[in-house]
């Protein structure tokens, strides 16, 4: 078993940002619970491959019975959680105009919800530690102009409102809460939204050439910032929004 506070609970792990959020936290000395609704199976192979101690969990934490199992799988295999982090999501892009209400409230379940629900899920540990870093994947979206994602944008920015609610409440019990905020980055579901015709193809070119840093975002570009908030390091850091996004939302 792991150091108690050292164990991590990372949601939509089987892809993208979170198998690299959950590959940073392992070689950094996590037992990580790699948690998504799809078997992780790739994430969890290529941890062990490092030498790294996870536990693949199968559960739709946007909903209560999937955050419960989440969080039970990941106390029974590794220990209390004292590390979250918050990154399921769907994207849905459609226009006011086309959107909605089963669509909007899929989107905010998805994004908004699942987050609320896995906080729920381990805070029990995380009180029962005295000590807990909570760190929300948002988006850096809600600062741009992009059309379209109405849905996606409520749902991110609700998340930077739980995120400051929750470090008001539980700061007091030596738990920690902040935000990181990517820009548009080249994952596997990014690029099959761009095949899919769901994201334009000329997006990430565009994005780029806003950005100060000429180049895709990529899923390990998130991890520094997701590693620092959760270790002894950011104790005195709590309700702060982090953008990752190459600089592209400075203007």
């Amino acid at each position: 078993m792991t150091d108690e506070r050292r164990t991590a609970v990372v949601t939509g792990a089987a892809r993208g940002i979170g198998a690299a959020i959950a590959l940073g936290l392992a070689a950094d000395g996590a037992g990580v619970a790699l948690v998504d609704r799809v078997d992780p199976v790739e994430t969890a192979a290529a941890i062990r491959e490092r030498g790294g101690v996870c536990e693949p969990v199968v559960a739709d934490v946007a909903t209560e019975d999937g955050a419960r199992l989440a969080a039970t799988q990941a106390r029974e295999a590794l220990g209390p959680a004292g590390i979250l982090v918050n990154n399921a999501a769907q994207l849905g892009a459609a226009s006011i105009l086309d959107l909605d209400y089963a669509a909007w409230r899929r989107i905010l379940t998805a994004n908004l919800d699942s987050q609320f629900l896995m906080t729920k899920a381990v805070l029990d540990d995380m009180l029962q530690l005295g000590w807990g870093r909570i760190v929300n994947v948002a988006s850096s979206s809600i600062l741009t102009s992009t059309p379209g994602l109405t849905a996606y944008m409520a749902g991110k920015g609700g998340v930077l409102g739980l995120t400051s609610g929750l470090a008001n409440d539980l700061g007091r019990h030596g738990i920690t809460v902040n935000a990181v905020s990517p820009g548009l980055t080249r994952t596997p579901g990014v690029d099959a939204d761009i095949r899919a015709g769901v994201i334009p193809e000329r997006a990430l070119e565009d994005v780029v050439a806003l950005q100060a840093i000429p180049r895709p975002g990529a899923p390990e570009d998130v991890v520094g910032a997701v590693l620092y908030l959760a270790s002894d390091a950011a104790s005195f850091i709590t309700g702060q929004f982090i953008v990752v996004d190459g600089g592209m939302t400075r203007r």
